[in-house]
């Protein structure tokens, strides 16, 4: 099974010192396959440029197929992180590891930290790049209010 973390947010803007968003996520892995999910990132106000949290990747029925945290960084005006699940294994219990990392980069002086970053989707699509060993792949980021 091909496994990634892409993000694809619907999120409220996070106003609190501390906040949490929760969205959902679409990837592409390979030519022909499409990945959807849910994720939270959990943000705090005295870090700025960090952000952890959780995801899942949903099957064609809708069901959790694999779950897992992800965390990332931002360094000058690179996002990146990297991301773990467990894959959901028949009968509810649970298989194997899978992981890797993303990343992207924006331009405009409009997002600073990586808190704007994922605010930034409640007002136009965010994308980057994933990659899993030899598995790789694009994501992106949209919200809805």
């Amino acid at each position: 099974m091909v496994l990634a973390l892409i993000l694809s947010v619907i999120a409220a803007p996070a106003q609190s010192p501390s906040a949490t968003i929760r969205g959902t996520w679409a990837a592409t892995a390979g030519p022909n396959q499409v990945l959807q999910g849910t994720w939270t990132a959990d943000l705090t106000a005295a870090e700025p440029n960090n952000a952890q949290g959780t995801w899942t990747l949903l099957n064609a029925s809708n069901r959790i197929a694999a779950e897992g945290t992800w965390a990332a960084v931002k360094t000058a005006r690179v996002w990146s992180g990297t991301w773990s699940a467990r894959v959901a294994a028949p009968g509810g219990g649970s298989g194997r590891v899978l992981s890797g990392s993303w990343r992207t980069t924006v331009a405009g002086a409009d997002v600073q930290s990586l808190r704007e970053l994922l605010q930034k989707t409640l007002r136009e699509q965010v994308s980057g790049a994933w990659g899993s060993g030899r598995l790789s792949g694009s994501w992106s980021l949209r919200a809805s209010q």
